[in-house]
């Protein structure tokens, strides 16, 4: 007959077995990367990135994964940009990376001489940004009377 006292003990084996072998198993699984979106501005992006990292497999559970975001308070912290997870990241690498803002960096070489359409077709094309049309907006808010990029803007 068992103790008492046993019972812990085993489960407690049981459990580091399991994930002993579920990560072994994730870390025969071959990598597969995939670039995500996120836009802190809008209500309800990260609950759409969730349920897309839920939708392709990197994630089991959407309740765990937002659990983990309040108890790391990463939910006030998202940083909005292009983020790129594989299936071998865990729940705490993918919210670390989110939460230091770890983003895909591009970097646009802008021709001496370039108009700001020819900029914005550019950035567009190497996706720095969602479209031509909102490069223009931010560039224009930015554009002083004269039609000159205002100090400090054109390495910003």
């Amino acid at each position: 007959m068992i103790k008492k006292f046993r019972w812990p003990a085993l489960f407690i084996a049981f459990a580091a077995l399991l994930s002993l072998v579920l990560n072994y198993s994730a870390a025969l699984a071959p990598k597969v990367e995939k670039e995500y979106v996120l836009s802190a501005e809008k209500p309800g992006a990260f609950r759409a990135l969730i349920r897309e990292l839920r939708a392709d497999g990197l994630i089991h559970s959407e309740r765990l994964f937002r659990l983990a975001t309040r108890l790391t308070r990463s939910d006030r912290k998202l940083q909005s940009g292009y983020y790129t997870f594989d299936n071998r990241m865990g729940i705490m690498g993918m919210l670390g990376k989110i939460r230091r803002g770890e983003v895909n960096r591009v970097s646009v070489v802008i021709r001496e001489g370039a108009d700001l359409y020819e900029v914005a077709a550019e950035a567009a094309e190497l996706k720095a940004v969602d479209s031509v049309g909102e490069f223009l907006l931010k560039a224009r808010s930015r554009v002083t009377s004269t039609g000159c990029l205002g100090p400090g803007v054109a390495h910003a």
